[in-house]
């Protein structure tokens, strides 16, 4: 299995950032792949291929650093790739879209985000798994912060 640490996201925060991408990102752009708006999230740590025995050691320790971190929020911030924005390409649009992306314009040159608020209080650790052609992100546990 493949997992990671992440803030899943509120529905509120999912579909205002799905319809920025629906409306703004994607017109901007000739292909790509899409990430579900149900897959939204915020990777903090990205911890690769993990055997079973090896989760109950993960869900210890990240409940055990949870328990000593109070909630947060977070606000959303710019558009941003990487790959060759200049040249109009970019492996990975930022802002929780992935997959191979052909911008027709630079990043800078987009309609900005409206500032959408995150407020933090848990942490997951997720499972990476493919279903069928698509991928989806599964949450092992949550771990409330404080």
């Amino acid at each position: 299995m493949v997992a990671f640490i992440a803030l899943e996201l509120q529905q509120e925060v999912k579909e205002k950032i799905y319809r920025y991408v629906r409306e703004v990102i994607k017109p901007l752009c000739r292909e790509g792949r899409w990430v579900d708006s149900a897959n939204y999230h915020l990777t903090l740590k990205y911890i690769g291929p993990v055997e079973e025995r090896q989760v109950d050691v993960l869900y210890r320790l990240l409940n055990e650093a949870a328990s000593r971190y109070g909630g947060f929020r977070l606000d959303t911030g710019r558009v941003g790739v990487f790959g060759e924005a200049g040249a109009g390409r970019a492996r990975v649009l930022w802002l929780d879209t992935t997959g191979d992306v052909l911008l027709t314009r630079n990043p800078g040159e987009m309609e900005k985000l409206q500032q959408v608020s995150l407020n933090a209080t848990s942490v997951s650790l997720m499972e990476s798994r493919l279903e069928g052609k698509k991928r989806v992100y599964i949450p092992l546990s949550v771990h409330r912060l404080g």
